[in-house]
């Protein structure tokens, strides 16, 4: 992101809030082991990566109705974060925001020490990997004519860091 604040159309609140996000980052760098120690103890699973509206289907078949999940690209081995995390405004770009409740209830038999609460906790270690992301993607689009449209939609992915963090109890410095 700060290599492409010298980008004309960037405005003077676009790179100040750059600037903002960008020291955000760097303290949630600085500070990674706490969000290591939230998944640390995390039974290992199949992850889908990018758990979002557009890469699920509901199929329905022979009185029974399921879910199918497409864009297996981001796929891979670990604590179960990515797909669990909780948006407070939704969006489907973001996070399908799936229930925790629900899943609570499915791993159980697997996962008895799993409590609401570190449930909870990994959902919004979730939300804070996914906001990461959308930030590394939108950020390769600062470089460009349109990137004061990006800023702009950076906000967003801002307002969801920050309180995934406040509800991992870790105060905006």
């Amino acid at each position: 992101m700060q290599k492409h604040l010298d980008n004309p159309v960037l405005t003077s609140d676009d790179i100040v809030f750059i600037d903002g996000i960008h020291a955000r980052l760097h303290d949630l760098a600085a500070h990674w082991d706490r969000v290591e120690a939230a998944c640390r103890d995390v039974p290992q699973t199949l992850v889908h990566g990018d758990f979002t509206a557009r890469n699920l289907r509901l199929w329905s078949a022979n009185d029974n109705t399921g879910v199918v999940a497409f864009d297996w690209e981001a796929a891979g081995w670990g604590a179960p974060a990515a797909d669990l995390a909780q948006l407070a405004v939704p969006s489907g770009r973001l996070s399908a925001n799936p229930d925790i409740a629900v899943y609570s209830s499915v791993v159980r038999e697997r996962w008895p020490d799993a409590s609401a609460e570190s449930l909870w906790r990994l959902a919004y270690c979730g939300t804070v990997f996914r906001v990461v992301a959308a930030l590394y993607w939108d950020a390769q689009n600062l470089s460009h004519d349109w990137a004061h449209d990006f800023a702009g939609g950076m906000h967003v992915y801002a307002a969801e860091l920050d309180d995934a963090l406040q509800r991992l109890g870790w105060e905006r410095p």
